[in-house]
């Protein structure tokens, strides 16, 4: 399973999960549903004129799902931050099993979370 940035057939991107399996089309795929404000879409009612995503932003994907694969339990796939809504990450098809793949590289070196490698938090002190 990794993180993947997709297009769809509309070409607006995807924050997406991306079941790898060898060569070949990908048995499954998790598009993001519950999306970032300002972050990965712009929201309708923000009042100034400026564009702070650029396009249109991500697209959603479809909602909470369990996924399934031969010889694993059924899983309940999240993106990031969805897993702060605990009351919407499930499907009515209750998942066995939870996966979260985040990138939080992205924080640098920042007030953001620190890597668990590399610069991590010993290079804050």
């Amino acid at each position: 399973m990794i993180g993947a940035l997709r297009f769809d057939a509309a070409q607006r991107p995807r924050n997406s999960l991306v079941v790898v399996d060898g060569p070949g089309p990908a048995p499954l795929v998790y598009d993001k549903w519950h999306l970032v404000p300002f972050g990965e879409y712009q929201p309708g009612w923000f009042p100034l004129p400026i564009a702070l995503v650029s396009g249109d932003g991500f697209a959603r994907g479809d909602g909470p799902a369990t996924l399934r694969l031969p010889g694993l339990p059924g899983f309940g796939p999240l993106i990031c931050y969805e897993a702060i809504f605990p009351g919407q990450i499930v499907a009515a098809d209750r998942p066995d099993w939870l996966v979260n793949v985040t990138n939080d590289a992205w924080f640098g070196n920042s007030t953001g979370p620190a890597p668990a490698f590399g610069r991590g938090a010993a290079s804050r002190n």
